[in-house]
């Protein structure tokens, strides 16, 4: 509710004061069409100064698009179910084999969250606005940064969702509207390189529990952190827990889970004029600091992640942090972060593509500075944490003001086996 009170009480101007007329697509039968998608974040110059110029004229400007049809989309898809969180419509649609994909609106709905006594005219438009910081093409960028430095990924393609009678009573709900095409990881994936060929995908509640109840089974950690610092590196701060599915490959013993994000909705967000300003300080929102070519603080910037960032990470050194950014530089090559800029449209890229390019570059050659910073914030409460089965925790005091802490499984007789779950020196 904070970012609904605060724009309550500070956006005292009305947005019908300073917005421009809104229109909407008329149906077509094309297979391309050229479309914008919305016209709704049309400002005057008081209002981008009070509200920011952000990405309204990517929202705005026609881009050719092809026509989704459900009929002829993976041999024939059937709508499951209407999904999306507080501020998306999406649906949920299954293909013959079982495999299942989701159509996600690029525009958000925030009005949907809103309880009756806030849901006014003039509320409605100022929360609705802060979707304009939003970069609706930027999850296509994500998806092929992804594939560059190794870390798996959905395919994003941006669509246009036809008033097609075919979608029955979704058709009012979505229909006429561009939308986000991709797969939904979940089960089985194995021939989906970009899954890891993974036979079962599961989700974060599910991968949690499998760590509580067996300590036979782990998380790539290594994987996880290098997942986190391409969000830092592209400005993805909504990286909450079910942002995330997991592939899972069995061991000799147990299972190792290695991460997918997904639902790139928030990558490059800005947090231009007055109004963003305001509520991006660390006294309010500072998770709203906006993708800039630095990073004003990283540990507040990464409040949405932190408590999954503590559970999967505490085993890590601040060397296998140094490390994995330091790779990282080396794969995000200026040739390869232009390449991926380049798989937004053309007209999207001559609007923002050389700003967006630069501010990767600039937050790239940080990376290393951004990771040691936060692996010191979140080295300062550690979770070590046990499962269902037995585990021996041993605490040793050692030389240089150190201590060690090391978790060991059981055996039967209550004797430890040697098998190391965590370890971890502590300074002080």
């Amino acid at each position: 509710m904070k970012p609904i009170l605060l724009f309550v009480l500070i956006a005292w101007v009305p947005t019908s004061w300073i917005k421009a007329q809104s229109s909407t697509n008329s149906p077509v039968t094309d297979s391309i069409i050229s479309v914008r998608v919305t016209d709704q974040y049309r400002m005057g110059s008081f209002g981008r100064f009070m509200y920011g110029d952000n990405y309204r004229e990517e929202w705005v400007v026609p881009v050719p698009l092809r026509v989704f049809d459900i009929d002829q989309e993976k041999g024939g898809l059937t709508i499951v179910q209407r999904g999306g969180g507080g501020q998306t419509r999406s649906l949920r649609l299954e293909a013959q084999d079982g495999r299942q994909y989701v159509l996600r609106s690029v525009n958000k709905y925030p009005e949907r969250n809103l309880p009756p006594p806030l849901a006014s005219p003039l509320v409605v438009e100022v929360i609705s606005d802060q979707t304009s910081a939003s970069h609706p093409y930027g999850a296509l960028v994500a998806a092929a940064l992804a594939e560059a430095v190794g870390i798996y990924h959905t395919n994003p393609e941006i669509v246009y969702i036809p008033d097609d009678p075919r979608l029955g009573a979704h058709r009012e709900f979505i229909g006429n509207s561009v939308a986000l095409f991709e797969e939904r990881p979940n089960n089985d994936w194995s021939d989906a390189p970009y899954f890891g060929r993974s036979e079962d995908i599961e989700s974060t509640a599910k991968l949690i529990e499998e760590l509580e109840e067996d300590n036979d089974n782990e998380v790539d950690a290594i994987a996880y952190l290098r997942a986190r610092l391409l969000d830092i590196v592209i400005g993805d701060w909504d990286r909450h827990e079910d942002n995330w599915r997991w592939a899972s490959f069995d061991k000799e013993k147990g299972r190792r889970f290695e991460p997918i994000p997904r639902d790139r909705d928030q990558v490059f967000y800005i947090n231009e004029g007055l109004l963003h300003w305001i509520a991006s300080q660390d006294f309010v929102l500072p998770t709203f600091q906006g993708f800039g070519e630095s990073i004003r603080n990283i540990n507040t910037w990464s409040g949405q992640s932190q408590g999954l960032d503590r559970l999967l990470l505490s085993g890590l050194s601040r060397a296998d942090w140094k490390d994995a950014a330091q790779q990282m530089q080396k794969q995000l090559s200026d040739t390869t972060i232009t390449w991926a800029v380049h798989h937004m449209p053309d007209t999207i890229v001559a609007l923002s593509g050389e700003e967006i390019i630069h501010k990767i570059q600039q937050r790239r050659d940080q990376l290393v500075r951004y990771a040691e910073q936060y692996y010191a914030f979140l080295a300062r409460v550690v979770n070590v944490v046990g499962s269902y089965k037995h585990e021996h925790f041993r605490v040793e005091r050692l030389p240089d003001n150190r201590t060690q802490v090391t978790v060991e499984k059981i055996k039967k007789d209550g004797n430890p086996t040697g098998e190391i779950v965590f370890q971890r020196p502590f300074i002080g």
